[in-house]
């Protein structure tokens, strides 16, 4: 199993990937893909500076691809980067539906289906953001019938 990681379109991981003499090309020290499925998941890794990975690791601005065997596997926006002393660069990245803590909810009541509920929260999201924080497709195969929920408060998508 191969991970790669990329910052938009630019490669900045692959262990495999070295110069003419043996040193990787692509390194970040460390990477950690925590996934949780009590909340949102996040990478985390260190990039020394002069590396691609330091280079394009900024925040909230490049999507954060990782991908397995060549195949999509995970995707983040970069929240936090701390530089340290040894002239590296700590990453946070966190899940990208995390982008759903970008948008308001309205106080609202509602009577309906979980399908239909939840798209309702991804249309008002996406009314809200700019594209590249717009969520596309919303999977759900609850069918219990209707729900009834309401809110009184302004929260998070």
């Amino acid at each position: 199993m191969e991970f790669t990681i990329y910052a938009g379109n630019d490669l900045i991981y692959n262990r495999l990937i070295h110069d003419e003499h043996g040193k990787p090309m692509y390194p970040v020290i460390n990477p950690v893909l925590n996934e949780t499925t009590a909340s949102f998941c996040s990478l985390t890794y260190k990039a020394k500076k002069g590396t691609p990975a330091y280079n394009k690791s900024i925040e909230m601005v490049p999507r954060i691809k990782v991908y397995e065997d060549g195949s999509l596997y995970w995707t983040g926006r970069i929240l936090k980067t701390t530089p340290n002393i040894d002239a590296e660069k700590d990453v946070y990245v966190e899940d990208f539906l995390g982008v759903l803590c970008d948008s308001m909810f309205r106080p609202f009541e509602w009577y309906g289906t979980v399908p239909n509920f939840l798209q309702n929260i991804v249309d008002t999201h996406n009314s809200q953001v700019n594209a590249d924080q717009q969520i596309y497709a919303v999977v759900c195969d609850i069918d219990e019938g209707n729900i009834v929920r309401s809110s009184e408060g302004y929260n998070t998508c």
